[in-house]
This record gives structure tokens, sequence and C-alpha cells, in this order.
């Protein structure tokens, strides 16, 4: 069972990561949110230490992360928001895609609200790119998780009594190491 909800884990960690990438960012909310969830279901599920620690070490960093894409919906909220008072689109009428001055509306208020406009696409390609950065600051952190995990199973095993030692003591009983069990992609 500890194997299935890693796997799950994984696997909505990764849909996530899909989601950032498009900039659909409720969903991969939702999906961190279920990642967390599957993490919990595992850190239950363990009995050993290293595995539990783990556990413990992706969820930490999984809550990390889903804070970080909640703040970054809000600020996008914001942007809106603040885009939308500052551009109201129902005072410029559509004319096949060229818009034309309202009467009594002076046409410099048009290159204001152009350049709002610009300004508006600037600051989400940031938010782009720095939602970006944190994805591959995540992976790194994944990535150096991974490697303490294998750091920690090789001090288990050269712990391990040989056995010879084993055999020799009857009451004796070694639990298996629990290790993640993730899906090539």
């Amino acid at each position: 069972m500890l194997n299935k909800a890693l796997n799950k884990a994984h696997i909505q960690e990764r849909e996530a990561q899909r989601y950032i990438k498009k900039g659909v960012f409720d969903k991969a909310v939702e999906l961190e949110k279920s990642v967390i969830r599957y993490l919990e279901q595992a850190l239950g599920e363990s009995q050993n230490a290293l595995a539990r620690e783990a556990i413990q070490l992706q969820k930490k960093r999984h809550t990390a992360v889903l804070l970080r894409i909640e703040r970054k919906v809000e600020n996008l909220k914001q942007l809106r928001a603040r885009a939308t008072e500052a551009t109201d689109m129902s005072e410029i009428p559509d004319f096949g895609g060229k818009t034309a001055p309202v009467l009594g509306t002076p046409s410099s208020s048009f290159s204001t609200r152009s350049s709002d406009k610009d300004r508006l696409i600037a600051k989400l390609q940031e938010e782009v790119l720095s939602l970006r950065g944190q994805l591959d600051q995540s992976r790194q952190e994944n990535t150096l998780l991974k490697q303490r995990i294998l750091e920690l199973e090789g001090s288990v095993i050269s712990a391990q009594p040989s056995a010879t030692s084993v055999a020799a003591s009857e009451d004796f009983s070694l639990t298996p190491l629990e290790r993640p069990q993730f899906k090539n992609w």
C-alpha cells in the first residue's frame, strides 16, 4: 500500500508540473494538495524510520511548493483585477480587432490603456518566468532529496550484519527496507 500512495503522489506531482508549464495554476494547486494527501497516507503506512524521514521531507517540500503557487495565483488575480480597473473594455467598441475612440474620449487615453496592457502582459510574463524558476528549483530539491534517500539506504545496507551472523542468531529479524517505487516515464 505504501508504494501505491507514493506512486500516486509522484504521478500527481508530474501532472501538477505540466499544468504549471501550461499556466493553469488553479489545477496545479489542486494537484499539489492531492500530492500532500498521498504523502500523508504513505507516512501513516510506513514503518521504516528512514522512509518516514524521506516522506516527511517530500511533504515539507510539496507544502512549500503549494504555498508558492497559491501566492502566485493570488498575485495574478490581483494583477488581473488592477488591469480590469485600469482598462474598462466596455468603453472601447470592437471594430474588427481595432480600437477606436468613443465619442467624448480623448485619443490619448487609448495609448494609456495600451501601455497599461503592455505593462500587464510584461508582469504576467514575469510571473510565468518566476513560476518556471521555482519549478526548476523544486526539481533540483527533488533530485537532492532522492540522492539523500539513496545515501541513507546505502548506509542502512552497509550497517546490516553479514549473513553468517544473522544465521547465528535465531531471534534476529529484519524488517524490509521500504523504498518508494516510481514509475519510469
